[in-house]
């Protein structure tokens, strides 16, 4: 609760949120003497609102907010198609260093209580395997006076924990303070650190089913939604990169991409089909070269 501020919602424990509906979970009103206050107000709320473990438009909206355009008024039907088409809240993306090193980092502390989920070369450091769809990262991390760097190929990143709470942490990197929103649900974690929610499963003693460069054979649903495109068919040759389906999901395309080059094994949906996050929607057999 704050001044100028109104969240409208009907959400309950152990509800079920469909994908068979227009699935809206909350409204976030802002209000104020002025249209810029009343903006800023709501962008404020949506960025310190929890919303874990199911895949929201959050950053979007806040985007939106803090678009000039918006802000002075004058927006149409077609302000998305003429101001927003490239927004970042609009594109499905892929976890940068820093949000990986954030990952790593409440992984990290959480593994400092149960020693057994960890791999250890030293006191200081830790190997990890992350998965965020149908990609690993294998990272590596060394802790050095209260800092954390983390390194995943030739990219690295540093921070550090100022501040832990049960759902939420303030961290440091960059010299910028920033706060996260995370829940553990046994070896998946949920984050929001203001680039996007992001879904992680530790793979570190899974049993290697990855490419060298971090592909998968496996293409799964992101999230909850509904298959517009399947552009592949069984018995089919992709590439790395290729895009095999599309699936639509809070009003957006995603296109699913395939994790490494091979033979199109099997498919298991059909255009119009509904399906679950982590859902398998097809396999792919690696072309050689590909597999570890």
């Amino acid at each position: 609760h704050r001044a100028g501020v109104r969240v409208d919602h009907g959400i309950q424990p152990g509800q079920q949120v469909s994908s068979h509906y227009d699935p809206m979970l909350a409204k976030v009103i802002g209000y104020g003497e002025t249209r810029q206050i009343a903006a800023r107000r709501a962008a404020s709320a949506l960025a310190d609102i929890g919303l874990l473990g199911v895949n929201n438009n959050k950053l979007f909206l806040h985007n939106i907010l803090r678009h000039p355009a918006f802000i002075d008024g004058p927006v149409t039907t077609a302000f998305i198609e003429q101001h927003f088409a490239g927004d970042s809240g609009l594109q499905a993306r892929q976890p940068d260093i820093d949000t990986l090193a954030r990952a790593a980092l409440l992984y990290y502390q959480r593994g400092k209580h149960d020693a057994s989920g960890w791999s250890s070369a030293a006191a200081n450091n830790a190997y990890l395997t992350l998965r965020f769809e149908d990609r690993q990262y294998k990272l590596h991390l060394l802790e050095r006076e209260g800092n954390i760097r983390v390194d995943c190929g030739e990219q690295h990143g540093e921070v550090c924990l100022l501040h832990a709470a049960q759902h939420y942490c303030v961290v440091s990197d960059n010299k910028l303070r920033q706060r996260c929103q995370f829940v553990f649900a046994g070896d998946t974690l949920f984050i929001d650190d203001g680039r996007g929610h992001f879904r992680f499963d530790d793979m570190t003693h899974r049993p290697a089913q990855a490419s060298a460069a971090g592909g998968s054979g496996e293409l799964v649903a992101s999230m909850d939604g509904a298959i517009v495109k399947v552009l592949v068919g069984a018995g089919d040759t992709v590439a790395r990169g290729q895009t095999m389906v599309v699936l639509e999901a809070m009003k957006m395309e995603h296109q699913l991409k395939a994790g490494i080059s091979g033979v199109v094994e099997a498919i298991n949906i059909a255009p119009g089909q509904q399906v679950k996050a982590r859902q398998l929607l097809a396999t792919i057999t690696p072309e050689p070269g590909e597999q570890e």
